[in-house]
């Protein structure tokens, strides 16, 4: 059985309990009130072009009386010196260019580009707070979505079926799981394209780095922690003990594990409590890190750590290679 017939099968099945179809609407949903707020927001993208300009526009016009002031001066100056300055033999070897800049074109220039630049940051705080949401929402449904693809393969008659073909476990597992990762990358591509599509529309503000960076790291925590409920699949011939665990640590322990200095270490003062602390938060995946990084990205292009993605891939391997063997071993 080749793997590209593991990755329909498990399409069919995905598509056929309706969880993407369910994952889809509330999307829809969720980009058609999106949409509705961002098209109320559009007067405050124009009122910031307009009072940026306007502001401008004051600053170059005080500007331009210093410059008559201070061109004034010069000339008196130069008329003090005219005697050294008839005195001095006249270069014709090079011609004189005068350049100039009326106040109309530093207006122009210098508000324009501002107008953009505030624009441009107004657009970018809201698209990182945005992907906070975006995160969060690939971990709850994403997880829901897939949690069970492993358990109905592994169900009997099934199983049965399929170990029968001249085909690999390994590649087996691989396939059935490869089909919910492509399923849940294409929904979340689309979903963060639609948000782009929709600040880009009412702002004018087309920012690719959401884009880029809300895809990328919402996928790859979903791979992180896809990873550990497979594994935990296999172990345990469950999908709900798998989901439940991952939520948990998603929205309880992850958030704790990352601040544990401003809050777990004000109540455990204990060297050896609080290296247990700290070796469970290098073990353990760091989806708060992740959001967080997320929203640092598109904000200022900066990320202060990339410690949550490298133990977030080390993290995979291992649960990989813990699936794989188990599964290897697995009498059905």
């Amino acid at each position: 059985m080749k793997v590209r017939a593991l990755i329909a099968d498990t399409f069919r099945e995905i598509y056929a309990k309706k969880v993407i179809l369910g994952i889809v609407v509330i999307e829809v949903l969720t980009l058609v009130v999106t949409g509705l707020v961002v098209g109320m927001l559009s007067d405050s993208y124009d009122n910031a072009r307009t009072t940026t300009s306007s502001s401008f526009i004051t600053t170059v016009e005080y500007d331009s009386t210093e410059a008559h002031d201070t061109t004034a001066d010069r000339l008196l100056s130069i008329a003090e010196d005219s005697a050294a300055i008839t005195a001095t033999p006249a270069d014709t070897t090079t011609p004189s260019k005068i350049l100039e800049i009326t106040p109309a074109d530093s207006v122009q220039l210098r508000s324009a580009s501002n107008q953009e630049s505030l624009v441009t940051e107004m657009v970018r705080g809201q698209l990182a707070a945005y992907s906070t949401l975006v995160g969060v929402a690939v971990f709850l449904l994403a997880i829901f979505a897939t949690a069970g693809i492993v358990p109905s393969m592994m169900e009997k008659g099934t199983i049965d079926v399929l170990i029968s073909k001249p085909v690999d476990r390994a590649m087996l597992l691989f396939g059935r799981t490869l089909g919910g990762i492509i399923a849940v990358g294409a929904n979340l591509l689309l979903f963060v394209l639609g948000i782009f599509a929709i600040y880009g529309f009412f702002s004018g503000i087309w920012l690719t780095s959401f884009v880029v960076w809300t895809f990328l790291i919402s996928f790859f925590g979903f791979l992180v922690f896809y990873s550990f409920v497979v594994c935990m699949n296999i172990l345990s011939e469950s999908w709900v003990l798998p989901m439940s665990l991952s939520y948990i640590h998603i929205f309880l322990f992850s958030s704790f594990l990352s601040n544990r200095e401003d809050t777990l270490y004000l109540f455990i003062t204990s060297p050896i409590l609080q290296t247990i602390i700290d070796g469970l938060y290098w073990i353990l995946p760091q989806p708060f890190d992740l959001v967080e990084a997320n929203r640092s990205l598109i904000f200022s292009g900066m990320i202060t750590s990339y410690a949550p993605f490298i133990q977030g891939a080390i993290f995979i391997l291992v649960m990989s290679a813990v699936a794989v063997w188990r599964f290897r071993r697995k009498d059905f």
